[in-house]
């Protein structure tokens, strides 16, 4: 054998050597990433639950909410209707009492507004 064929013998084994390690770092890289894969995959689902869970309460607290806020404006119509109707029959039955009360509190409006200007 020549220097030549010691020369290409040397390179192919250690061409050879160097295979074999990328192929075990391979192995172990992907063994690594399945096992992270597996760690991961129940945190990211008790995540996705929480998560869905915390939706469906704000959700359920919004619409309680919305509810709420649409009774209690009911309310304050009726209450405004109810007021205004008690207004009218009050004038009704005392026009000239009505008209007092109104020229008083326009007296006492227009004194209050004129003194902060």
């Amino acid at each position: 054998m020549n220097s030549t064929e010691n020369i290409n013998t040397d390179i192919a084994k250690s061409a050879a050597a160097a295979d074999r390690g990328i192929n075990q770092a391979s192995n172990a890289t992907q063994d690594a990433i399945s096992k992270a894969a597996e760690i991961a995959h129940p945190a990211v689902d008790r995540f996705t639950a929480g998560a869905h869970q915390a939706v469906e309460k704000l959700m359920h607290v919004a619409s309680s909410t919305a509810d709420t806020v649409a009774h209690r404006s009911e309310q304050l119509m009726d209450a405004q209707e109810r007021l205004v109707e008690d207004c009218r029959t009050y004038v009704r039955q005392k026009p000239v009492t009505a008209l007092a009360i109104a020229a008083g509190i326009g007296y006492v409006l227009s004194h209050l507004l004129s003194k902060r200007h």
